[in-house]
């Protein structure tokens, strides 16, 4: 058994070293003490990534509010036990690409200050490609209200989180909305519909417009 903080030691750090050992564990996670504590769960089978708990969660549901922990305790128990597997495919394989590409010559990070800045990173990303593969599953299984305005919502959520995670980490202000949408417009005109508030993609124009286009 290994216990250990996750200040220390990051739940997607901890996640990935599970998927690189192919180990078969469950990781048990508690953040706060006494009576109210919360309490997690995550379960791997021979370094896959099958199953999690929180609350009365369960699956990608459960490890997205798992991902978002910064701070708690963890307790790693070898289990041999098989676990159902409520993990979708899409976020068990965007933890291992996340591996993969740390794992490339010339991705790994510097020593010293840099390192915690990219396992902030990692841990953003994870939980933004969490949110994505909800998202399309909501989208698939015909879980928004029907029509394109609530679908374009949705869209506008996951385009304006990786909006989000690129401009606070970009210098180069021609990531911006403001600058990227003038130079789609002439090839792709509907984009002219998005416009920008705030350096956020404005679904509002758009969702109005498409509200009352009656052309096919």
């Amino acid at each position: 058994m290994v216990e250990g903080d996750l200040i220390d030691l990051t739940l997607p750090s901890l996640l990935q070293a599970m998927t690189r050992e192919k180990a078969s564990a469950v990781l048990r996670l508690q953040r706060g003490t006494n009576e109210g504590a919360d309490q997690g769960s995550v379960y791997f089978c021979e370094g896959a990534l099958v199953h999690a708990l929180y609350g009365d969660t369960v699956g990608d549901e459960a490890m997205y509010q798992l991902l978002g922990w910064s701070e708690g305790r963890f307790r790693l128990v070898r289990d041999a036990d098989k676990q159902p597997r409520t993990i979708t495919a899409g976020l068990a394989n965007a933890i291992t690409a996340a591996e993969s590409n740390r794992s490339t010559p010339g991705l790994s990070a510097a020593p010293g200050k840099e390192e915690s800045g990219d396992e902030k990173l990692l841990h953003d990303l994870l939980t933004g490609l969490s949110r994505l593969e909800q998202d399309k599953v909501r989208l698939e299984e015909h879980q928004v209200d029907p029509g394109a305005v609530p679908a374009l919502l949705l869209i506008a959520t996951v385009v304006n989180s990786m909006v989000a995670v690129v401009t606070a980490r970009c210098t180069d202000s021609d990531v911006l909305p403001s600058r990227v949408l003038p130079r789609l417009a002439e090839a792709q005109p509907y984009t002219q519909l998005l416009g920008e508030d705030q350096e956020r993609i404005s679904v509002a124009t758009a969702a109005g417009v498409l509200k009352t286009w009656n052309s096919s």
